[in-house]
């Protein structure tokens, strides 16, 4: 089973329940690990499923899955149901605006690309890391311009997290070098990397994003420490206060009764708002993203993605490591795919994307 694809895992875990005798089958965001193909062709088995008589409740923030497979549709709104509909009777775009209680935010328009002749700012040589023998990365090439977003594509567990790691300074490489503005950063601390403008969100939130039982002022003033610090000594909670008064208004951070309440009192959705908004807040001159609209809804989606495209829009250069290749289409300017820990192919505009070879890069099909 460890050689298969993602895909054929996800499917034996469902034929192992089959074959318990089950009825009803309960999926939570099942496409989410998969590549267009692959997704194609498990929304297929599903519908052969319905067809031999199995009830499949189906859970996710796709429309379009949700519209290609589904019978019924019912739709859920800070956990009421705001109405049930057979799926002939209402379309998408009025089931994403009874999930939002509103109209959905006009996404952040794509200025042309900055300096598209200069050369990279943020780039990688020869990167390498192994574990335990096993080449987790191997010879990584990536670079990133002022005002681009650059788009990492690929399916779980290619490396994609070890990655992000090694660029914020989680992970020393077995080799290879991280360069930044002209400077070696490869043997530098988180803190160094921080200091010198590049920002970092990370892939999960509960494990690297956030001190769960800090309050949620100490959450979002933890990259600000340095300027609350009066005389040295102490922080200045008052501005630490203020700062995270705005980050919540700008990104909708909802369920925030007293800022002095631990961070785990937010919902998951509202944790991602918070770790998100405290790294735009920052104006990093670099920043590296991965996952950044994981557990979110599509109001919520949007909100993040016309931040990040503000930021491009300022000349911030910003790398997106991401599993949902509709988010990576939508707002990268470039794209690299990784497949076994190894970067398999560059798309060098927007004009060059195309689903199926993005897709066939992805799965190894094509390297």
């Amino acid at each position: 089973v460890d050689f298969l694809p993602i895909g054929y895992k996800q499917r034996t875990e469902i034929v192992k329940t089959l074959f318990r005798g089950i009825d009803i089958l309960i999926l939570d965001e099942p496409t989410s690990v998969l590549a267009p193909m692959e997704i194609k062709e498990f929304l297929l088995f599903l519908k052969k499923l319905k067809e031999k008589g199995k009830t499949v409740i189906f859970i996710s923030h796709k429309l379009k899955e949700v519209f290609e497979i589904a019978d019924r549709i019912t739709i859920l709104r800070r956990g009421k149901n705001v109405g049930t509909f057979r799926i002939n009777e209402i379309s998408e775009e009025e089931v994403a605006k009874l999930m939002v209680g509103e109209k959905l935010r006009e996404l952040s328009s794509k200025s042309e690309m900055f300096f598209k002749d200069e050369e990279a700012y943020f780039y990688t040589k020869d990167l390498s890391y192994v574990r335990q023998g096993k080449h987790i990365l191997d010879s990584i090439q990536i670079s990133v311009k002022r005002g681009e977003i650059v788009g990492i594509a690929g399916i779980e567990g290619n490396g994609q997290e070890e990655l992000s790691q090694i660029l914020i300074g989680l992970l020393k490489p077995s080799q290879g070098q991280v360069i930044f503005r002209g400077k070696d950063i490869t043997n530098l601390s988180v803190e160094e990397r921080r200091r010198m403008g590049i920002g970092y969100i990370p892939p999960d939130r509960i494990k690297w994003g956030l001190a769960l039982e800090a309050s949620i002022a100490k959450n979002c003033a933890i990259n600000f420490r340095r300027t609350f610090l009066k005389r040295g000594i102490s922080i200045d909670w008052k501005k630490a206060y203020q700062i995270s008064e705005t980050v919540i208004k700008e990104f909708d951070v909802r369920g925030v009764r007293d800022l002095k309440e631990p961070v785990s009192s937010l919902s998951g959705g509202n944790m991602q708002k918070l770790m998100v908004g405290r790294e735009h807040h920052t104006a990093p001159e670099f920043l590296i993203v991965s996952q950044p609209t994981a557990g979110v809804d599509i109001q919520a989606q949007r909100l993040i993605h016309s931040k990040l495209l503000e930021l491009r829009n300022k000349k911030v250069g910003i790398l997106l490591i991401s599993l949902d290749l509709e988010e990576l289409l939508l707002l990268s300017d470039r794209l690299y795919v990784i497949f076994n820990g190894k970067i398999t192919k560059e798309f060098s505009s927007p004009k060059e994307f195309d689903i199926q070879e993005i897709s066939s890069y992805m799965t190894g099909i094509k390297s």
